[in-house]
């Protein structure tokens, strides 16, 4: 396949990563803190209770695993999103299990997913099997605000980069990336699930730290 990439100097890229991982132990606290905080116990409740609370445990597990093995920005946001599905997850088999009404699944950005939530989601979204990763100029995947707002005024996009060549190198002063998904789905749970959005999130904690 044949790759759009551009070049990002060392230093920015070390610094990008950094970035990232200085959002991630905060989170990992958080999202723990939650899970250990309450005295709930599903034992007795409903399937879907046990269901949103057992992949609210292996989520946040994979995690822990991922933050320690992980290096670059595809990786890194799979931790994030990792800890939102335990975080959300969680909070449903609360809610389920108190009778509450669950809140509506929150889908990412389809271009980085650590963007803000995303404001379109066409329907049907959840079930497609066969997206195909593109430098998205289709609409037909949930975007931000500000994604949508640069397609439309034909920004520059700010995609979640994935590097193509070696950063720990570092001769040149500068690495190759591309947009993440186009590390095609064999190679990447994350494109092949665009974060979770296309293939769900229970697909997405298998394949994200079972990774091939």
């Amino acid at each position: 396949m044949a790759y759009t990439a551009w070049k990002i100097d060392v230093d920015q890229w070390r610094t990008i990563c950094a970035d990232i991982r200085d959002r991630i132990n905060p989170r990992i606290l958080v999202v723990g803190d939650l899970l250990t905080s309450s005295e709930f116990d599903p034992d007795g409740d409903d399937q879907q209770t046990l269901d949103d609370y057992t992949l609210a445990l292996d989520a946040h597990a994979a995690a822990g695993a991922l933050a320690d093995e992980a290096e670059h920005p595809p990786d890194l946001a799979g931790v994030l999103v990792l800890l939102d599905i335990a975080a959300s997850r969680f909070t449903a088999a609360l809610d389920r299990h108190a009778g509450r009404p669950v809140a509506a699944r929150v889908f990412r950005c389809v271009e980085n997913p650590l963007h803000g939530p995303a404001v379109n989601v066409p329907k049907g979204i959840a079930d497609l099997r066969d997206w195909r990763p593109r430098r998205s100029k289709s609409r037909g995947y949930p975007h931000c605000a500000e994604c949508l707002r640069r397609q439309r005024d034909r920004d520059g996009v700010d995609w979640l980069p994935a590097p193509i060549s070696d950063p720990g190198a570092g001769r040149s002063g500068t690495i190759l990336a591309v947009p993440y998904f186009e590390i095609v789905c064999p190679r990447t749970a994350w494109a092949a699930t665009g974060y979770g959005n296309i293939r769900g999130e229970i697909d997405l904690r298998v394949s994200g730290y079972r990774r091939r």
